[in-house]
């Protein structure tokens, strides 16, 4: 995978259970960081609706999204590496 190509000395020789422990983690941090953006975007439009400055809110989000970005990042990484650890 192209994205993650530069990621793997993240993961240097791990067992099928510590990837499958980190593959948990980083999904549940997945999760969470959607439901943040889906708060963000709420209060966004919330702000703009009522007239007022959302900057900080999309500041937020924006920097909520990159983190999503590496979650989801790192979420492939774990999954070729448990596609490897398979064979």
């Amino acid at each position: 995978m192209e994205g993650t190509r530069g990621l793997s000395h993240l993961f240097p020789n791990m067992d099928r259970e510590t990837i499958l422990r980190q593959l948990a983690q980083i999904e549940d941090r997945v999760q969470r960081t959607e439901r943040q953006i889906a708060s963000y975007r709420g209060t966004v439009s919330r702000l703009e609706q009522d007239g007022r400055d959302a900057m900080w809110a999309k500041l937020m989000l924006r920097q909520c999204e990159e983190v999503l970005a590496l979650h989801l990042t790192m979420h492939a990484k774990l999954i070729d590496r448990l596609s490897r650890s398979a064979n």
